[in-house]
């Protein structure tokens, strides 16, 4: 297996102990003395910072006014948070790059090292107000209303983390696509992208969605066959891509498939030449074993990340959304553990 892989089909991440504490956790916001629910981030290494401490930079999906993840069609933003001391660490906020409602972005390396961050996104009225909540959690009393999703991208041609950003629509509209897409993906050195997103229609169905240029929104097309139709219903979402060392291709999923797996959990593919996929199986569980002997178990542990080492293709830790519960269930965090080699 490759380093942090194992199991039989080397499916299986060898995930050490998380330390409480880092990733994306914010419990006491400005000093409200309120904590900000979070919901997984991809992380990209600032090439120009030499501080091992700070050069780690995650683009997470966060909520706003201390609401949860229920709340998320109406309270989420797109967040810049930075690492305090290196990968396994706390991160905290620096800017936020789009405000609500933004959600699910996915941040990787143009072929000019360009940043590029792909998520969903809907403007509301002015009369559309955000909910607001305590704990972290959404009490019943929200009710945020439906949005009609588009795709966009924000790139730093300079490769900056702090920009100029350019923005692109991908998918002005997503007709008969009455969910948000999950759109994430690489982009390979000839400029060209290969992903993955998600159509809602018996369920979670994943298809393949590729683009002769990256840059240009009118170019990207999703391709009809369904990808791993072996799973029921099918239920498969929240994919994460990446290129290892060799140039294969990976995918990281939230798996949802209650008869192949129970809890839900994380899933793995990989893919010689990014179009025919083998699906491997389960990756993660939904409990976690912390440093000081203790453990929990989440009733949600999805939106996968990989933390990169330097080299861009070795991953070192694994985010995701993990929701803890909350005086209303729903409170959630970024949370990271870090994979063995």
């Amino acid at each position: 297996c490759r380093p942090g892989w194992t199991g039989y089909h080397c499916q299986q991440l060898n995930l050490q102990k998380a330390t409480k504490g880092t990733g994306y956790h914010i419990t006491d916001d400005n000093n409200s003395g309120k904590p900000t629910s979070s919901w997984g981030g991809g992380v990209i290494v600032d090439k120009n910072d030499k501080n091992d401490d700070t050069k780690y930079h995650m683009f997470l999906a966060e909520f706003q006014n201390h609401c949860g993840v229920d709340s998320w069609t109406m309270n989420s933003v797109v967040t810049h948070a930075q690492s305090t001391k290196g990968y396994n660490s706390a991160y905290e906020r620096v800017e936020i790059l789009h405000q609500h409602f933004a959600h699910e972005p996915n941040a990787v390396r143009g072929p000019n090292d360009e940043i590029v961050i792909y998520y969903s996104a809907y403007n509301y009225s002015s009369n559309v107000h955000e909910c607001e909540c305590s704990d972290g959690s959404t009490p019943p009393s929200c009710q945020p209303p439906g949005a009609h999703f588009i795709n966009l991208m924000d790139y730093s041609p300079s490769g900056s983390m702090s920009g100029p950003w350019i923005r692109t629509v991908i998918f002005p509209t997503t007709p008969g696509i009455p969910s948000d897409t999950n759109l994430a993906g690489v982009i390979n050195k000839n400029g060209s992208f290969l992903g993955m997103m998600r159509k809602w229609i018996t369920g979670s169905e994943m298809h393949l969605v590729t683009s002769t240029d990256w840059k240009d929104g009118t170019k990207y097309i999703i391709k009809e066959p369904l990808l791993f139709p072996q799973l029921s219903a099918p239920y498969t979402e929240d994919p994460s891509l990446y290129m290892d060392c060799d140039g294969n291709y990976h995918a990281i999923f939230h798996n949802m498939d209650p008869f192949q797996f129970d809890p839900p959990n994380g899933g793995h593919a990989y893919s010689e030449d990014g179009i025919h996929w083998i699906y491997g199986g389960s990756s993660w569980q939904n409990v976690v074993q912390f440093t000081d002997g203790t453990n929990f178990t989440f009733s949600r542990l999805e939106r996968p990340h990989f933390i990169f080492a330097d080299d861009g293709c070795t991953p070192i830790a694994l985010t995701n959304g993990a929701q803890y519960g909350g005086r209303y269930g729903d409170a959630t965090y970024t949370s990271l553990q870090p994979i063995a080699h």
